[in-house]
């Protein structure tokens, strides 16, 4: 029954410590800002017309009508 307890306040006191000890770890950084740009955010025209052209060819697919007639009656 000890140990039990023992064991919850453990659990307890590392559950309380721990946003407070990240948070100390923290202070002591600061912002700096980002020395160029990047060029990974660039502009997104041709997804953008990829992503239509998708969308079109699939709703194409999904409305074709099938009036092939069966071969057996």
């Amino acid at each position: 029954m000890l140990f039990r307890k023992l064991t919850s306040a453990i659990v307890a006191l590392t559950i309380v410590a721990a946003p407070a000890a990240a948070q100390s770890a923290s202070a002591g950084r600061s912002a700096e800002p980002a020395p160029a740009q990047s060029e990974l955010g660039g502009s997104s025209t041709l997804l953008l017309v990829a992503a239509i052209a998708a969308f079109g060819i699939a709703v194409l697919f999904l409305t074709d009508k099938d009036e092939d007639q069966p071969v057996s009656a």
